[in-house]
């Protein structure tokens, strides 16, 4: 009889354990899943799945599990040729993880040529940002001789510096001294 009674005992302990289990274990079993399922090559049934998780591991909000859900399932789009959602894929990811970085010894070259294109253009934005936020750019004024005037930024370099668009004041025509000079003559002319 007691024999019966422990086996009864584990067997309910056991079957109401998915029901006392934590969201967040539950979570992080499925994204585990996604990583052998990915490692073992079956990127549609990766995509499938963290598609679907997507909204449950933003409700939990764990930043370990939804950084790893957007990398796998950037990682199974590009191994899937499918880029463009895994370039979106990974802009979502670096939207809440701009700090985020992947192993180049384990991850494969054509998802980190991906990633990298992203991150380089994500650091390009902020750099735009930063330099239009911290010096406006304000319209060189026309000195009495002068026949070109700035009138905006068009691009920063990475390197610092900056392309400015330049137009012609048509208010009057400059000196001599001012005009660029001609191109050279051809020969035999």
């Amino acid at each position: 009889m007691r024999k019966n009674f422990c086996l009864l005992l584990i067997f309910f302990t056991g079957s109401g354990w998915s029901q006392i289990q934590p969201q967040s274990d539950r979570i992080r079993e499925r994204i585990n899943w996604a990583i052998r399922t990915y490692q073992d090559g079956e990127y549609e049934r990766v995509i499938l799945e963290l598609k679907r998780l997507i909204p449950e591991a933003q409700k939990q909000n764990q930043a370990r599990n939804l950084m790893d859900v957007y990398k796998y399932l950037a990682f199974s789009y590009v191994m899937q040729d499918i880029i463009t959602k895994g370039q979106d894929t990974f802009r979502e990811a670096l939207n809440l993880f701009p700090s985020m970085e992947l192993d180049t010894l384990s991850v494969p070259p054509n998802i980190m040529v991906v990633f990298k294109n992203i991150k380089l253009e994500k650091a390009l934005e902020r750099a735009k940002q930063e330099q239009a936020a911290s010096r406006p750019v304000q319209p060189v004024k026309k000195s009495h001789t002068g026949r070109w005037v700035t009138t905006g930024v068009v691009a920063t370099a990475a390197a610092g510096g900056t392309v400015y668009l330049l137009m012609k004041d048509n208010d009057q025509d400059p000196p001599a001294s001012q005009n660029f000079p001609s191109p050279p003559a051809e020969p035999g002319n």
